[in-house]
């Protein structure tokens, strides 16, 4: 029952947000889900330019493991930070691309993140 209620509140709202703006509820909704798709989009690409960063700062300044007893103090972090880096990126970018491919459903939980 109190989740049938939410939902209707929800529904509500959206109308009400369409209403402020001009539009019907049934037209704002895939407005809402294009808006998903684009910032996961921009949200890839940034995260792909990060690692490739991280991987230009490796190769340039960091040293092969097979030569890690012969690095210098210097040249340790520059190894092992973008390879954690690339390791985040890569999390994030699964995530970002399950809102690529299911916009819909993240449309609707931000919808509610907002709502609540």
């Amino acid at each position: 029952m109190k989740g049938e209620l939410e939902v209707t509140y929800i529904f509500e709202t959206i109308e009400k947000i369409a209403d402020k703006i001009g539009l019907t509820a049934k037209e704002l909704w895939p407005y809402l889900v294009q808006q998903k798709i684009i910032e996961s989009i921009i949200s890839i690409c940034v995260l792909i330019t990060i690692g490739i960063i991280a991987i230009f700062v490796k190769q340039a300044y960091g040293t092969p493991f097979s030569a890690w007893e012969d690095a210098t103090d210097a040249q340790k972090p520059l190894t092992v930070i973008p390879l954690i880096v690339c390791f985040i990126v890569f999390i994030v970018i699964t995530v970002k691309l399950n809102v690529l491919l299911n916009p819909e459903y993240y449309a609707f939980n931000s919808l509610i993140t907002l709502i609540k």
